[in-house]
Protein backbone atom coordinates (compact mmCIF):
# COMPACT_ATOMS: atom_id res chain seq x y z
CA UNK A 1 0.00 0.00 0.00
CA UNK A 2 1.43 3.33 -1.03
CA UNK A 3 1.13 6.12 1.48
CA UNK A 4 -0.10 9.58 0.56
CA UNK A 5 3.27 11.11 1.26
CA UNK A 6 4.95 8.50 -0.89
CA UNK A 7 2.69 9.45 -3.80
CA UNK A 8 3.55 13.14 -3.41
CA UNK A 9 7.29 12.58 -3.14
CA UNK A 10 7.66 10.73 -6.40
CA UNK A 11 10.77 11.19 -8.48
CA UNK A 12 8.79 13.26 -10.97
CA UNK A 13 7.99 15.94 -8.38
CA UNK A 14 11.66 16.97 -8.23
CA UNK A 15 11.56 17.86 -11.93
CA UNK A 16 8.95 20.61 -11.83
CA UNK A 17 10.27 22.44 -14.97
CA UNK A 18 8.93 19.52 -17.01
CA UNK A 19 5.38 20.40 -15.91
CA UNK A 20 5.14 22.82 -18.86
CA UNK A 21 5.79 20.08 -21.42
CA UNK A 22 2.72 19.56 -23.67
CA UNK A 23 2.37 15.90 -22.73
CA UNK A 24 2.42 16.78 -19.01
CA UNK A 25 -0.19 19.49 -19.50
CA UNK A 26 -2.45 17.08 -21.41
CA UNK A 27 -2.08 14.46 -18.69
CA UNK A 28 -3.10 16.93 -15.96
CA UNK A 29 -6.11 18.03 -18.04
CA UNK A 30 -7.15 14.41 -18.51
CA UNK A 31 -6.87 13.73 -14.78
CA UNK A 32 -9.04 16.75 -14.01
CA UNK A 33 -11.64 15.52 -16.49
CA UNK A 34 -11.74 12.12 -14.78
CA UNK A 35 -11.96 13.65 -11.33
CA UNK A 36 -14.90 15.78 -12.48
CA UNK A 37 -16.65 12.64 -13.71
CA UNK A 38 -16.31 10.99 -10.31
CA UNK A 39 -18.10 13.87 -8.57
CA UNK A 40 -15.73 13.39 -5.61
CA UNK A 41 -14.24 16.21 -3.57
CA UNK A 42 -10.49 16.27 -3.01
CA UNK A 43 -10.98 14.88 0.50
CA UNK A 44 -13.23 12.08 -0.78
CA UNK A 45 -10.76 11.30 -3.54
CA UNK A 46 -7.99 10.91 -0.95
CA UNK A 47 -10.20 8.64 1.15
CA UNK A 48 -10.99 6.39 -1.82
CA UNK A 49 -7.36 6.00 -2.93
CA UNK A 50 -3.91 5.49 -1.42
CA UNK A 51 -2.87 9.09 -2.08
CA UNK A 52 -3.33 12.15 0.12
CA UNK A 53 -5.36 15.25 -0.67
CA UNK A 54 -2.20 17.33 -1.12
CA UNK A 55 -0.78 14.71 -3.49
CA UNK A 56 -3.93 14.78 -5.64
CA UNK A 57 -3.82 18.59 -5.72
CA UNK A 58 -0.30 18.41 -7.15
CA UNK A 59 -1.26 15.71 -9.66
CA UNK A 60 -4.37 17.55 -10.90
CA UNK A 61 -2.57 20.89 -11.14
CA UNK A 62 0.35 19.35 -13.03
CA UNK A 63 2.87 20.16 -10.30
CA UNK A 64 3.90 16.53 -9.86
CA UNK A 65 3.86 13.37 -11.95
CA UNK A 66 1.36 10.93 -10.45
CA UNK A 67 2.32 7.28 -10.03
CA UNK A 68 0.93 5.01 -12.73
CA UNK A 69 -1.24 3.34 -10.07
CA UNK A 70 -2.87 6.71 -9.26
CA UNK A 71 -3.94 7.12 -12.90
CA UNK A 72 -5.41 3.61 -12.88
CA UNK A 73 -7.20 4.24 -9.57
CA UNK A 74 -8.79 7.49 -10.78
CA UNK A 75 -9.87 5.84 -14.05
CA UNK A 76 -11.54 3.09 -12.04
CA UNK A 77 -13.42 5.57 -9.85
CA UNK A 78 -14.63 7.40 -12.97
CA UNK A 79 -15.57 4.08 -14.62
CA UNK A 80 -13.46 4.97 -17.64
CA UNK A 81 -10.89 2.89 -19.59
CA UNK A 82 -7.39 3.81 -18.47
CA UNK A 83 -5.70 3.19 -21.83
CA UNK A 84 -5.68 6.75 -23.21
CA UNK A 85 -4.43 8.36 -20.00
CA UNK A 86 -1.83 5.65 -19.44
CA UNK A 87 -0.52 6.37 -22.93
CA UNK A 88 -0.25 10.06 -21.99
CA UNK A 89 1.37 9.06 -18.70
CA UNK A 90 4.11 7.16 -20.59
CA UNK A 91 4.97 10.30 -22.58
CA UNK A 92 4.76 12.55 -19.51
CA UNK A 93 7.02 10.20 -17.57
CA UNK A 94 9.65 10.55 -20.29
CA UNK A 95 9.46 14.35 -20.00
CA UNK A 96 9.65 14.32 -16.19
CA UNK A 97 12.61 11.92 -16.16
CA UNK A 98 14.46 13.79 -18.90
CA UNK A 99 14.78 10.66 -21.03
CA UNK A 100 12.83 12.24 -23.89
CA UNK A 101 15.45 14.95 -24.47
CA UNK A 102 18.25 12.49 -23.77
CA UNK A 103 16.96 10.12 -26.41
CA UNK A 104 16.65 12.92 -28.96
CA UNK A 105 20.29 13.96 -28.45
CA UNK A 106 21.60 10.39 -28.50
CA UNK A 107 22.67 10.38 -32.19
CA UNK A 108 24.96 13.37 -31.64
CA UNK A 109 26.41 12.01 -28.44
CA UNK A 110 27.12 8.66 -30.04
CA UNK A 111 29.77 10.25 -32.25
CA UNK A 112 31.67 11.34 -29.12
CA UNK A 113 31.48 7.97 -27.39
CA UNK A 114 34.27 5.41 -27.18
CA UNK A 115 35.68 4.46 -30.53
CA UNK A 116 34.72 1.09 -31.92
CA UNK A 117 37.37 -1.59 -31.52
CA UNK A 118 39.75 -1.72 -34.47
CA UNK A 119 39.43 -4.70 -36.71
CA UNK A 120 42.06 -7.38 -36.41
CA UNK A 121 44.87 -7.17 -39.02
CA UNK A 122 43.68 -10.35 -40.66
CA UNK A 123 40.04 -11.03 -39.82
CA UNK A 124 39.02 -14.65 -39.91
CA UNK A 125 35.63 -13.82 -41.41
CA UNK A 126 34.91 -13.03 -45.07
CA UNK A 127 35.04 -9.41 -46.17
CA UNK A 128 31.32 -9.26 -46.86
CA UNK A 129 30.54 -10.33 -43.30
CA UNK A 130 32.81 -7.67 -41.79
CA UNK A 131 31.13 -4.97 -43.84
CA UNK A 132 27.73 -5.82 -42.40
CA UNK A 133 29.00 -6.21 -38.84
CA UNK A 134 30.47 -2.71 -38.58
CA UNK A 135 27.23 -0.70 -38.88
CA UNK A 136 25.56 -2.97 -36.34
CA UNK A 137 28.02 -2.04 -33.62
CA UNK A 138 28.49 1.65 -34.39
CA UNK A 139 25.04 3.06 -33.53
CA UNK A 140 24.40 0.86 -30.46
CA UNK A 141 23.96 3.88 -28.21
CA UNK A 142 21.58 5.41 -30.76
CA UNK A 143 19.47 2.27 -30.66
CA UNK A 144 19.46 2.20 -26.86
CA UNK A 145 18.35 5.85 -26.68
CA UNK A 146 16.38 7.11 -29.63
CA UNK A 147 15.43 3.59 -30.66
CA UNK A 148 13.69 3.00 -27.34
CA UNK A 149 11.93 6.36 -27.70
CA UNK A 150 10.63 5.45 -31.18
CA UNK A 151 9.48 2.05 -29.93
CA UNK A 152 7.66 3.63 -27.00
CA UNK A 153 5.93 6.24 -29.17
CA UNK A 154 4.82 3.46 -31.52
CA UNK A 155 3.39 1.52 -28.59
CA UNK A 156 1.56 4.62 -27.35
CA UNK A 157 -0.03 5.16 -30.78
CA UNK A 158 -1.18 1.54 -30.82
CA UNK A 159 -2.68 1.85 -27.33
CA UNK A 160 -4.66 4.97 -28.26
CA UNK A 161 -5.81 3.32 -31.50
CA UNK A 162 -6.95 0.30 -29.51
CA UNK A 163 -9.00 2.49 -27.18
CA UNK A 164 -10.73 4.20 -30.12
CA UNK A 165 -11.50 0.84 -31.77
CA UNK A 166 -12.96 -0.54 -28.54
CA UNK A 167 -15.15 2.57 -28.24
CA UNK A 168 -16.43 2.11 -31.79
CA UNK A 169 -17.18 -1.57 -31.22
CA UNK A 170 -18.85 -0.86 -27.89
CA UNK A 171 -21.28 1.59 -29.49
CA UNK A 172 -22.36 -1.15 -31.91
CA UNK A 173 -23.49 -3.47 -29.14
CA UNK A 174 -20.18 -4.79 -27.79
CA UNK A 175 -19.17 -5.18 -24.18
CA UNK A 176 -21.56 -3.78 -21.55
CA UNK A 177 -18.98 -1.46 -19.96
CA UNK A 178 -18.51 0.42 -23.23
CA UNK A 179 -21.54 2.58 -22.40
CA UNK A 180 -19.30 4.85 -20.31
CA UNK A 181 -16.13 4.82 -22.35
CA UNK A 182 -13.57 7.59 -21.97
CA UNK A 183 -13.49 10.60 -24.26
CA UNK A 184 -11.89 10.11 -27.65
CA UNK A 185 -9.02 12.35 -28.69
CA UNK A 186 -10.85 13.36 -31.90
CA UNK A 187 -14.45 13.23 -33.20
CA UNK A 188 -15.06 9.58 -34.04
CA UNK A 189 -18.47 8.10 -34.93
CA UNK A 190 -18.56 5.65 -32.03
CA UNK A 191 -22.32 5.33 -31.47
CA UNK A 192 -25.70 6.07 -32.96
CA UNK A 193 -29.24 6.39 -31.65
CA UNK A 194 -29.90 4.23 -28.61
CA UNK A 195 -26.20 3.30 -28.53
CA UNK A 196 -25.44 6.93 -27.60
CA UNK A 197 -27.90 7.03 -24.70
CA UNK A 198 -26.20 8.38 -21.57
CA UNK A 199 -22.77 8.58 -23.19
CA UNK A 200 -20.27 11.41 -23.60
CA UNK A 201 -20.76 13.54 -26.78
CA UNK A 202 -17.00 13.26 -27.36
CA UNK A 203 -17.59 9.65 -28.41
CA UNK A 204 -19.61 10.65 -31.44
CA UNK A 205 -19.75 14.32 -32.41
CA UNK A 206 -18.46 16.81 -29.80
CA UNK A 207 -19.44 19.83 -31.90
CA UNK A 208 -22.96 18.93 -32.98
CA UNK A 209 -25.33 21.66 -34.20
CA UNK A 210 -26.63 24.41 -31.94
CA UNK A 211 -30.43 24.38 -32.15
CA UNK A 212 -31.36 26.59 -29.18
CA UNK A 213 -29.62 28.74 -26.57
CA UNK A 214 -30.56 30.70 -23.49
CA UNK A 215 -28.78 32.81 -20.88
CA UNK A 216 -29.56 32.43 -17.20
CA UNK A 217 -30.19 35.52 -15.03
CA UNK A 218 -27.17 34.57 -12.89
CA UNK A 219 -24.75 34.66 -15.85
CA UNK A 220 -24.56 31.08 -17.10
CA UNK A 221 -25.18 30.27 -20.77
CA UNK A 222 -26.84 27.06 -22.00
CA UNK A 223 -27.17 25.58 -25.50
CA UNK A 224 -29.03 22.55 -26.83
CA UNK A 225 -27.08 20.66 -29.47
CA UNK A 226 -28.14 17.96 -31.90
CA UNK A 227 -26.21 15.59 -34.15
CA UNK A 228 -27.99 13.88 -37.02
CA UNK A 229 -24.97 11.58 -37.42
CA UNK A 230 -25.29 10.38 -33.83
CA UNK A 231 -29.07 10.58 -33.62
CA UNK A 232 -28.70 12.23 -30.23
CA UNK A 233 -29.23 15.53 -28.42
CA UNK A 234 -27.42 17.05 -25.44
CA UNK A 235 -26.96 20.35 -23.62
CA UNK A 236 -23.83 22.36 -22.79
CA UNK A 237 -23.23 25.09 -20.21
CA UNK A 238 -20.46 27.54 -19.40
CA UNK A 239 -19.89 30.38 -16.93
CA UNK A 240 -21.59 28.16 -14.35
CA UNK A 241 -20.91 27.78 -10.64
CA UNK A 242 -19.68 24.80 -8.65
CA UNK A 243 -22.71 22.71 -7.71
CA UNK A 244 -24.98 23.92 -10.54
CA UNK A 245 -26.88 21.11 -12.30
CA UNK A 246 -27.68 20.84 -16.00
CA UNK A 247 -29.97 18.17 -17.45
CA UNK A 248 -31.44 17.32 -20.85
CA UNK A 249 -34.67 15.45 -21.63
CA UNK A 250 -36.59 14.50 -24.75
CA UNK A 251 -40.34 14.00 -25.17
CA UNK A 252 -42.60 12.35 -24.35
CA UNK A 253 -42.44 11.92 -20.57
CA UNK A 254 -38.68 11.46 -20.44
CA UNK A 255 -37.30 11.26 -16.90
CA UNK A 256 -33.89 9.68 -17.52
CA UNK A 257 -31.21 11.26 -15.27
CA UNK A 258 -29.02 12.72 -18.01
CA UNK A 259 -27.46 15.48 -15.98
CA UNK A 260 -24.08 16.87 -15.05
CA UNK A 261 -23.08 18.54 -11.77
CA UNK A 262 -20.52 21.31 -12.16
CA UNK A 263 -17.28 20.58 -10.33
CA UNK A 264 -14.39 22.79 -9.27
CA UNK A 265 -12.48 22.36 -12.54
CA UNK A 266 -15.58 22.87 -14.74
CA UNK A 267 -16.20 26.56 -14.06
CA UNK A 268 -13.76 27.79 -16.73
CA UNK A 269 -14.81 25.47 -19.54
CA UNK A 270 -17.86 24.35 -21.49
CA UNK A 271 -19.47 21.30 -19.85
CA UNK A 272 -21.79 18.88 -21.72
CA UNK A 273 -24.50 16.61 -20.39
CA UNK A 274 -24.62 12.94 -21.43
CA UNK A 275 -26.38 12.35 -24.75
CA UNK A 276 -30.07 11.51 -25.12
CA UNK A 277 -31.08 9.36 -28.09
CA UNK A 278 -33.46 11.38 -30.29
CA UNK A 279 -34.66 11.00 -33.87
CA UNK A 280 -35.53 14.69 -33.93
CA UNK A 281 -34.54 17.65 -31.81
CA UNK A 282 -37.96 19.31 -31.55
CA UNK A 283 -39.21 19.24 -27.96
CA UNK A 284 -35.81 18.60 -26.38
CA UNK A 285 -35.72 20.41 -23.04
CA UNK A 286 -32.70 21.70 -21.09
CA UNK A 287 -32.86 22.81 -17.45
CA UNK A 288 -30.17 24.52 -15.37
CA UNK A 289 -30.49 24.71 -11.59
CA UNK A 290 -28.44 27.27 -9.65
CA UNK A 291 -27.03 25.89 -6.41
CA UNK A 292 -26.65 29.37 -4.91
CA UNK A 293 -30.07 30.86 -5.68
CA UNK A 294 -32.01 27.57 -6.00
CA UNK A 295 -33.54 28.96 -9.19
CA UNK A 296 -34.26 26.82 -12.24
CA UNK A 297 -34.14 27.91 -15.86
CA UNK A 298 -35.66 25.64 -18.53
CA UNK A 299 -36.16 26.07 -22.28
CA UNK A 300 -37.00 23.90 -25.29
CA UNK A 301 -35.54 23.45 -28.74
Amino acid sequence: MTSGNGGGNSAGERRTPAADAPECVRLAEGLRELRARTGLSMTELAQRTHYSRSSWERYLNGKALPPRQAVEALSGLARQPAGRLLALWELAELAWSGRASGAASAPGSATQGPAAPKAAPKPAVPKAASMTAAPAGAPSRWRSGRGRMVALLTAVVLVVAGVLVSVALGGAGGRPRADRSGPASSPVPGCRGSGCEGRDPELCDPSGRDVASHSAPWGAWVKIRYSRTCGAVWAVVWHSKVGDQLRISVPPGDSAPRKVVIQEFDTERMVPTPMAAARRVEGARACLVSVSSHREMCFQA
